[in-house]
């Protein structure tokens, strides 16, 4: 949060100055309430020479929040912008969380000795800053730059747990089925995401706007933290990685300048797609002994590596006020 707080700080002040030097004459302020509906999956991969293991969970809630920005106009056009955005979780996922585990043979074949689902109890949040400052324009037509700087964060509980493990048992390996009404897992996630592009901008006709925000996530950084209530360890795992994020939207904003009509009702609707992928060095910490697996308390397992990869979609619908 420390570092979303300093860059959203420097946006400001160079757009601040910026405005300044340009001789901004025309400020314009938005507040827009908005909701998203969110889908998507994140997994979160191990596969090591002899062993490998799955989780996925699903993205599937709604989100509640808000925008809000400043624009300065220079004739008639928002020369700088800058806006901070607030998203929250308002519901649990519909999909379920699964968990597989496998082992790998010499040969390359794969076979899974477990294979787990359960349903989610989920917290998302998500900030984002940005400025743009615009580079060509036409009558029609503009094309601005973008920074910012992206934060989310996801909670999660894994409750039931519903599958299959293979089990040894000299000789012979069977499967056994089971279904435990229980909290499994706890898993959290932060990413920070700082972001670059460009924002073209049509209008088709004076009240309608469509935008496009295309931006490259150059270093993303991942941390997570989650802990097997059944299996007695915890794993903590950071890295990082690269993304990418695009909006489409189609604005309902009705003309006149800033200045001669406010305040000024609009509404929009937007859709969105990110996607990253980050490769993490996890450490395994067992916090209580585990005979079935052959771990005592306090023994750890360093340095092994992780992958992330998250798509998320989403549908939006946003109506605000100009003034």
């Amino acid at each position: 949060m420390k570092q979303a707080v300093a860059v959203a700080s420097l946006l400001t002040v160079v757009l601040i100055f910026g405005s300044t030097a340009l001789g901004q004459t025309s400020v314009e302020f938005t507040v827009t309430p908005q909701v998203e509906w969110n889908f998507g999956t994140t997994k979160y991969t191990m596969d090591q020479d002899d062993v490998g293991s799955e989780l996925e969970f699903p993205l599937d809630l709604t989100l509640a929040g808000g925008r809000f920005g400043v624009s300065w106009f220079k004739e008639g056009h928002p020369e700088w912008t800058l806006s901070g955005e607030a998203m929250f979780g308002v519901n649990d996922p519909g999909g379920v969380f699964t968990d597989k585990d496998w082992i790998n043979t010499p040969s390359g074949a794969r076979y899974e000795i477990s294979s787990t689902e359960s349903h989610v109890v989920m917290d998302m949040t998500r900030l984002e800053f940005e400025a743009t400052r615009l580079l060509v324009r036409g009558e029609k037509a503009e094309l601005a730059l973008l920074v910012g700087f992206g934060y989310q964060k996801i909670s999660l509980d894994a409750i039931d747990l519903k599958g299959s493990q293979a089990v040894v048992d000299g000789d012979s390996v069977y499967i056994v089925w089971f279904d435990f009404d229980t909290l499994a897992l706890k898993y959290e996630i932060e990413y920070f995401i700082p972001q670059i592009g460009l924002v073209p901008r049509l209008r088709p006709h004076p009240d309608w706007l469509l935008e496009l925000k295309a931006a490259f996530s150059p270093l993303v950084r991942v941390q997570d933290l989650d802990t097997h209530l059944l299996r007695y360890f915890t794993v903590e795992a950071e890295g990082n990685g690269i993304g990418i994020r695009s909006r489409l939207g189609l604005w309902y904003k009705p003309t006149g300048s800033p200045a001669s009509r406010r305040p000024r009702i609009f509404a929009g609707l937007t859709g969105d797609f990110s996607y990253l992928k980050a490769d993490l060095s996890a450490k395994v910490v067992f916090y209580e002994d585990n005979p079935a697996e052959g771990y005592n308390k306090g023994d750890t397992l360093e340095d092994l590596p992780h992958d992330i990869r998250s798509a998320q979609f989403a549908v939006g619908v946003q109506a605000g006020i100009a003034f």
